[in-house]
């Protein structure tokens, strides 16, 4: 059938017409939804950022928070010093020195329940002689006994036996304080379990055991006349962390560990010292020698059991994230 010349002309015409319009419509569609994507992109940066700045400024804000519970301690060893040496003096102290500790644990009936317990800052308030030896000491604000006095002018001799910080404190200069590294039991991943197959689900497990030990040396006209030394309860630094949600004002008694969503804290030299995860923290085992950190080495078995401290500046393998957080820090 011949077309009219009409018809090839309507089609030519329309032909030429559409085109460019159909041109111009994918040409646009592309644009709007490259613009659209970039205007996501830039919403998503401008959120990023904003989420980044107000993550800072909660971090520094739980900082100073532990910047002037570690000052008020370094107060206190100062306030021991010149206080009359005698255990009531000492003991006053330690009754105005308590904290709330938030936490799972179990009840009368076996039943997990929440609790805020007041419990004492110290773990040990000492007055120590020139000899090394120990004059009295209070455990958890309670004097001990005569016979149960230490000789800590050697490592032995410490709580943990480990600690040096009679002979460290009296080498400083006059006045000026000794503050050590945590140092306490190591608490293994089934210890903390206690048979939960999770942090979450974990109540009535092993808590850590351990202290940040405080120390000043007491001098007359530049003589040593003792040193006195306060050891600060772990859980109190780890309450800084321990009910923190990022990006959040809530605060909860135990943090989301599989969501990531948590705060921890770590020291100087890279070690994590309050973390929802027990065996993370450094400690010593059973044997009274530290638990190795966790590296690429750290045998399967001993990865399974959760005796693998964690020090960031050796976790890259993990996340290389982690000793860029100490470097930078």
């Amino acid at each position: 059938m011949r077309v009219p010349l009409f018809g090839k002309l309507l089609a030519a015409f329309l032909a030429l017409s559409l085109a460019p319009l159909v041109w111009f419509g994918v040409d646009a569609s592309r644009r709007i939804e490259r613009l659209g994507r970039e205007g996501m992109e830039r919403a998503g940066a401008a959120l990023d950022e904003k989420a980044r700045q107000a993550l800072e400024i909660q971090a520094l804000g739980l900082a100073e928070q532990v910047a002037r519970f570690l000052e008020e301690r370094v107060q206190d060893v100062r306030t021991l010093a010149a206080l009359p040496k005698r255990p009531e003096a000492f003991a006053a102290l330690a009754r105005a020195r308590t904290g709330i500790l938030w936490r799972r644990r179990l009840d009368g009936r076996g039943r997990p329940v929440q609790a805020r317990d007041r419990v004492p800052v110290y773990t040990e308030l000492a007055w120590v002689g020139p000899d090394g030896r120990e004059r009295f000491r209070l455990d958890r604000g309670e004097p001990v006994p005569r016979g149960a006095l230490r000789d800590v002018s050697r490592p032995e001799g410490t709580t943990f036996g480990t600690e040096r910080y009679f002979a460290e404190a009296a080498a400083l200069p006059p006045g000026e304080p000794w503050v050590g590294h945590l140092v306490g039991r190591h608490v293994s991943k089934p210890e903390q379990l206690a048979g939960a197959d999770s942090v979450e689900a974990a109540v009535g497990g092993a808590e850590y055991d351990g202290h940040v030990r405080f120390a000043l040396a007491v001098r007359d006209a530049g003589r040593l006349v003792g040193v006195v030394a306060a050891a600060v309860d772990q859980r109190h630094l780890q309450e800084f962390s321990q009910h923190v949600l990022p990006l959040s004002r809530e605060r909860v008694v135990f943090p989301s560990y599989r969501s990531g969503n948590y705060a921890f804290l770590l020291d100087d030299r890279g070690w994590i010292i309050a973390h929802p995860k027990l065996w993370d923290l450094p400690g010593l085992g059973p044997d009274g020698n530290w638990v190795p950190p966790y590296t690429e080495a750290s045998p399967p078995e001993v990865v399974a059991l959760g005796r693998i401290p964690f020090r960031l500046d050796l976790a890259g393998f993990v996340h290389p994230n982690y000793p860029l957080v100490l470097d930078e820090v």
